[in-house]
C-alpha cells in the first residue's frame, strides 16, 4: 500500500504548494505516513502505513543529493545493494535511495536488473534528471499532466485534479478506443490531457528536455528448451516467484480452480497459516458463483476460510463504487465482488494474492481459437484458403459476438492478430456512436503498433499473446484489481503475472501455452503435480459470472433505467436506440455480456466524473 505524486520543473519558479498539498490529500486513502523531498527542480512526496521507500531522509540537505520516491516493492532490493555495495556505492536505505543511487551510477540500464512491482520517481540534480518510472507489466499506476511550466505526476487521477489547470474533459477519440477494447491502453486516458505511463516505460526530463523510453528491453533469444523441460523451469520460477511475494499475514482470493489453489497449496507448504476468501450472490439457485468449489479447497488445504455473500441488492452501488474508486471504466464484470473481497480481508490481512492475469498469459480465451485457424486458412492455396475460410465465418457468425466470423475474414495479419482484441466492432460502433463522437477507426490498430513493433516478426499469437500482456492485462486486470484493493488499504500480488514470469514466458515458443486453440497448456501441466486431477475438471467459474447472471435476469431492467433514464448520461455520446437494441440482444443471448457491462461501467463513471464529485 502506498502512492507517490509530485512536480517536476520545466521553467523557474514552476511550483505551487498548494498543488502538492492537495495532491497529497487526495491519496491520503492509501497511506497515513506522509514524507516531502524538495530540490529546485522537482517536488516529490510518498504515502505510506509503514516505512516509506523515500531517499533522502527529510531531515537531509537534498539540494545535492540524487533521491527518488516508489510506489510498490523491489523484490529483489537486498541483492541490488549488495552489488552496489560492491562498486563502493551505499543504497541500501530502502528502496528510493536503491534506484536513485543505481540511476545515478548506471543510468536506465540499471532498471533492466529490477524485480518486483513498482512506480518511481527519481532526481539526480548533480545531472538536473529526472526520471518517472513503471515497472514492466504496468502493476502499479502512474498518471501524468504536462502545462507548458510543469509536470504533475501521481498514483491516481485524482491527485492531479488539485492542479485547477486540469479540467474534466472528454477525449472523444478514446470512448472510440475505449468501446473497442473494454479499455483505454496507455498512455491515454479517457480525459483530455491525462495521460499513463506506459508499462515498461520511463520518463526523462533533462534540462526541461522531456522524452519517454521504453525500459524492459525484449530479450529476442528463444529458449532451447523441450516441453518437458519447460514445465519443470515453469514450476521453480513460480516457487522462487511465491517465495519473495509473501508477507508474514497473506490471504489468497479463492476460487477452487487450478490457478488460486495452487497460490494456495504453494502458501501453506511454508507452513505459514493462510486466509482464503470466496465471494457469492446471496440467493437461492447461485449456481454460477464459486463458493462450492472454494469451500472444497480450503477444506482440503487447511486454510481459514471466509466467504463474503452479497445480496442481489447491493449490485447497483457496488458498480458505482467501482467505477468511483477504479477511476477509468473498464469491462470488468467482476469488480463489484472483488471489491467486497477486498473489504472483507480489511484488518485480517496487509496482503493478499490473486491468480489473475493467468487466463491473459496462456490464451485461455476461447478467441485464440479462431486466431490459431485464422492463421492457418492462411496458409492455404488462395482457392481452398477462401472455402474453408467461408465455412469457418458461417460457424464464426453463429457466436453471439461474432469474433470467428470477423478474425476469419481478415486478409492481412496485423488485422487477424488484434481481431481477437475488440469488445465492439467497428461497423457496431459506426452505428452506436454519435456524431462527435466517431474517432478514427485507424486508432486502435496504431495503439496497439506500439506494442508488436518490437515483436514483428515472431509467430503472430506470439505477438497477440505479448500486446495483451501489455494492453489487457494492466488495464482491465491488475490495474483495477490494485485499486480496488488499495481502497482498503491492501496490498495486491499477481504472482502469475510477476514481470519475471511473463518475460520468460515470452521466450518460449508460443505453442508451449497455446496448441489446438485450448490455452494453459504448460501452466496446467506445470500445476499438475501438485493438484489433484479432480481440481482441473471442475467447471470454470469466472468472479465476475453472478454479475453477469444478475445482469440477464432481475438486473437487465435496472440496467435499462441507468442506461436510458432522465439522468442517464450515455444517451449524450451513444445512440440511445441502439443502447435499448443491445440490452436487449444481451438479454437472449444475442450479444456479448460484456458489452452491457462495458456500458454501465462507463454511465456510472460519467456520473460521477462530470456530474458527481469527480474533482
Amino acid at each position: 500500500m502506498g502512492a507517490i505524486c509530485g512536480q517536476i520543473g520545466l521553467e523557474p519558479r514552476a511550483f505551487d504548494e498548494g498543488i502538492l498539498d492537495g495532491m497529497i490529500s487526495r491519496l491520503g486513502h492509501r497511506g497515513g505516513e506522509v514524507t516531502r523531498i524538495r530540490w529546485r527542480d522537482a517536488w516529490f512526496a510518498a504515502l505510506s502505513d509503514g516505512p516509506p521507500a523515500v531517499w533522502p531522509a527529510p531531515s537531509q540537505n537534498a539540494l545535492t543529493v540524487p533521491g527518488g520516491v516508489v510506489d510498490g516493492r523491489v523484490d529483489n532490493e537486498r541483492d541490488l545493494v549488495a552489488e552496489l555495495a560492491r562498486e563502493g556505492r551505499q543504497g541500501g536505505a530502502n528502496a528510493g535511495h536503491l534506484l536513485s543511487t543505481g540511476l545515478s551510477a548506471h543510468g536506465p540500464a540499471f532498471l533492466a536488473r529490477l524485480k518486483g512491482f513498482y512506480a518511481a520517481a527519481v532526481h539526480d540534480p548533480t545531472a538536473d534528471t529526472t526520471w518517472l518510472i513503471r515497472d514492466p507489466i504496468g502493476m502499479r499506476p502512474l498518471y501524468l499532466h504536462r502545462t507548458r511550466s510543469r509536470i504533475l505526476f501521481a498514483s491516481e487521477i485524482r491527485a492531479l485534479l488539485a492542479d485547477p489547470s486540469v479540467r474534466l474533459e472528454l477525449d472523444p477519440p478514446q470512448l472510440r478506443v475505449l468501446l473497442s477494447l473494454g479499455f483505454n491502453p496507455a498512455p491515454h486516458s479517457l480525459l483530455k490531457g491525462i495521460h499513463k505511463m506506459p508499462p515498461g516505460h520511463f520518463l526523462q526530463v533533462t534540462r526541461g528536455d522531456v522524452k519517454v523510453h521504453r525500459a524492459d528491453a525484449l530479450d529476442s533469444g528463444e529458449l532451447d528448451l523441450s516441453f518437458d523441460a519447460a514445465v519443470d523451469a515453469y514450476r521453480g520460477i513460480l516457487q522462487g516467484v511465491v517465495r519473495r511475494c509473501a508477507a508474514e499475514k497473506t490471504g489468497i482470493l479463492l476460487s477452487g480452480g487450478v490457478d488460486s489453489s495452487a497460490l494456495a497449496l504453494l502458501r501453506t507448504r511454508e507452513g505459514k497459516e493462510v486466509t482464503t476468501y470466496t465471494a457469492g450472490l446471496a440467493r437461492e439457485g447461485a449456481e454460477e458463483d464459486e463458493r462450492t468449489a472454494a469451500w472444497q479447497a480450503a477444506r482440503a488445504l487447511g486454510t481459514v476460510h471466509r466467504e463474503r455473500m452479497i445480496d442481489p441488492s447491493e449490485i447497483p452501488a457496488l458498480f458505482a463504487a467501482t467505477a468511483r474508486i477504479c477511476e477509468e471504466p473498464v469491462a470488468a464484470a467482476w469488480g463489484p465482488l472483488f471489491l467486497r473481497l477486498a473489504e472483507a480481508a480489511t484488518g485480517q490481512v496487509k496482503l493478499l494474492w490473486s491468480g489473475q492475469g493467468a487466463g491473459a498469459l496462456h490464451g485461455e480465451d476461447p478467441v485464440w481459437r479462431w486466431v490459431l485457424m485464422g492463421e492457418w486458412v492462411s496458409g492455404l492455396p488462395p482457392l481452398l484458403g477462401r472455402v474453408v475460410g467461408g465455412v469457418g465465418r458461417r460457424i464464426g457468425s453463429l457466436k453471439s459476438d461474432g469474433t470467428g466470423s470477423r478474425i476469419l475474414s481478415f486478409t492481412e495479419e496485423r488485422d487477424r492478430i488484434y481481431g481477437g482484441f475488440f469488445l465492439f466492432d467497428d461497423p457496431t460502433l459506426d452505428l452506436l456512436l454519435r456524431a462527435g463522437h466517431m474517432g478514427d477507426r485507424d486508432l486502435v490498430p496504431k495503439l496497439l503498433d506500439r506494442w508488436r513493433d518490437g515483436v514483428a516478426g515472431r509467430d503472430p499469437v506470439a505477438q497477440a499473446l505479448h500486446i495483451r500482456a501489455r494492453t489487457y492485462l494492466p488495464e482491465a486486470v491488475l490495474m483495477p484489481a490494485e485499486r480496488l484493493a488499495a481502497q482498503n488499504r491492501l496490498l495486491l500480488r499477481f504472482p502469475y503475472a510477476d514481470p519475471e514470469v511473463v518475460s520468460w514466458l515470452e521466450r518460449l515458443p508460443a505453442s508451449y501455452r497455446l496448441e489446438g486453440g485450448k490455452g494453459k497448456r504448460l501452466h496446467r501441466e506445470a500445476l499438475s503435480a501438485w493438484l489433484p486431477a479432480a481440481v482441473f475438471s471442475r467447471p470454470k467459474r469466472d468472479l465476475g459470472d453472478p454479475v453477469r447472471s444478475w445482469l440477464l435476469g432481475e438486473g437487465r431492467q435496472k440496467a435499462s433505467e441507468w442506461l436510458l433514464g432522465p439522468a442517464a448520461w450515455i444517451p449524450s455520446v451513444l445512440d440511445g436506440v441502439r443502447v435499448r437494441g443491445l440490452i436487449e440482444n444481451a438479454g437472449r443471448g444475442r450479444a456479448n455480456i460484456d458489452q452491457l457491462v462495458m456500458l454501465l461501467q462507463l454511465e456510472h463513471w460519467a456520473r460521477d466524473t462530470f456530474l458527481g464529485s469527480g474533482r
